[in-house]
């Protein structure tokens, strides 16, 4: 039985749970506010002499690609409260992996493989399939797309609290594109221009088709190319590719995909997540509340002399730690325990 964080009960409609008073009698049940030893709010329905606990349920649907003790940290995490469900899609490439995942009857991993590659359309063939097979299995409240390099780095009895007290439709960050800080044209580029499969892959800096992928992107934007007409209906945003989101935005996001020609904008699109959902969260909000300048994600890209690509974050480390504190977000990425297990160990130990 699935329990909104928004209730209706009798003639009385509760929109936080916060506010419900400690004690609701109707005709049928009584609805009765509890806490756990956590401070988490449920509810306890009795009808017909029969008790029953009602919770927020979450499922974390997540992506990995390899590294399965890091995964792990995660999903012990997101099991510490009891209305938890992970969902996991493990790349095609790394499908053995399924074995060295935790294991518990909260965990499910996905019986399908996508062969995923870096900013390309694969990509959104493996987070929609996520939602559409969680969705199937059972309606939750939330839905919250994570990486399997994210850890928690607040206790997720924090999480649950904040989401059943701001009760938003989604969780997100974007902007209306073009985007200023964004290559070709602002990121019309990613969706406008045709790209080759060769240059949907994550090359170092100095390889010679990241070259050749910035050359093509700046013929582009000089108009040397030709590029395709977008529909005029939509306007499109860019933002983050992981997010929070409500069983309503998932239940209407999957049906405005299978009734329209919008993945069509994306099968060749470059780094097309990043525009994909945040532009169909701001379709589809209307006039719902959302929370569109903050995913709740903690990411760094400050100059730390860590040697990485350009268009990556860094791995987050001890130095890191005042920042991750102060922005009381509720995830952090990217976390690996071989490249620093004390900062990984401090977060898993909450």
């Amino acid at each position: 039985m699935l329990i909104h964080t928004q209730l209706i009960v009798g003639e009385l409609e509760v929109a936080n749970m916060q506010n419900f008073p400690s004690r609701r009698e109707d005709n049928y049940f009584t609805l009765e506010k509890i806490f756990s030893s956590s401070g988490i709010v449920h509810f306890q329905v009795e009808f017909n002499g029969k008790k029953q606990i009602m919770m927020t349920k979450i499922a974390f649907l997540l992506s990995v690609y390899g590294n399965p003790i890091q995964a792990n940290y995660f999903i012990e995490q997101a099991l510490c409260y009891e209305g938890s469900y992970v969902f996991i899609h493990i790349d095609k490439k790394n499908r053995n992996l399924q074995h060295e995942i935790y294991h518990d009857n909260r965990v499910i991993i996905l019986p399908k493989n996508i062969d995923v590659s870096w900013g390309s359309y694969s990509q959104i063939q493996a987070y929609n399939y996520m939602f559409r097979y969680a969705r199937e299995y059972g309606e939750f409240d939330y839905y919250s797309l994570n990486s399997g390099n994210d850890l928690f780095i607040r206790p997720i009895n924090e999480f649950i609290d904040f989401v059943q007290q701001t009760n938003q439709y989604a969780y997100y960050n974007c902007e209306p594109l073009p985007k200023s800080y964004w290559q070709y044209r602002g990121g019309f580029g990613r969706i406008e221009l045709y790209w080759p499969k060769i240059f949907l892959k994550r090359y170092s800096d100095r390889h010679i088709l990241r070259y050749l992928r910035t050359i093509y992107g700046t013929l582009y934007h000089y108009h040397l190319l030709p590029s395709r007409k977008l529909p005029t209906d939509i306007q499109f945003f860019g933002g983050n590719d992981w997010f929070t989101i409500s069983n309503e935005c998932v239940k209407e996001m999957i049906e405005y995909i299978d009734s329209t020609d919008y993945d069509n904008v994306f099968e060749h699109s470059y780094i097309g997540t990043e525009i994909y959902y945040v532009t169909l969260f701001e379709k589809l909000k209307k006039s719902r509340s959302v929370i569109n300048n903050n995913n709740l994600r903690f990411v760094d890209w400050k100059p730390r002399g860590q040697k990485r690509n350009s268009g990556s974050p860094n791995i987050l480390t001890m130095e890191c730690l005042p920042d991750i504190i102060e922005s009381k977000r509720f995830f952090g990425r990217k976390f690996d325990y071989r490249f620093d297990n004390e900062v990984v160990q401090y977060f898993v130990n909450l």
